[in-house]
């Protein structure tokens, strides 16, 4: 019973941007699981991002068809490329969440070891 809250949140507000609903997905599984929200959140966030590369890719490849616009195709493949690296390497990363951290508004950013 408690699994299929957690998944009917899910589907709870799915038009909104971002489909913040899924977030909703956390409140049930802490309370049930005892799984922390912001690890839900975190990978509400995760899937996002990759739906946006997804995108990204997709619409460039409709540059390849145009002969004066491969050079831009290129750039915005790099562009992707080092994104997606960046966000699958921790050692890329996580300096700059450690500087971010510093920060009053990011203060919390970072698990505890």
């Amino acid at each position: 019973m408690y699994a299929t809250s957690a998944f009917l949140a899910g589907f709870a507000l799915t038009g909104t941007p971002g489909k913040v609903g899924e977030a909703m997905k956390g409140v049930f599984l802490k309370r049930d699981y005892g799984v922390s929200v912001t690890r839900v959140v975190g990978i509400v966030v995760v899937e996002r991002l990759m739906d946006l590369f997804a995108v990204l890719i997709l619409g460039s490849f409709s540059l390849l068809f145009f002969e004066g616009w491969r050079s831009l195709f290129l750039a915005l493949a790099g562009v992707v490329i080092a994104a997606g690296a960046f966000l699958c390497l921790e050692r890329l990363y996580r300096p700059i969440l450690e500087a971010m951290e510093r920060l009053p508004v990011c203060h919390g950013l970072l698990p505890e070891p």
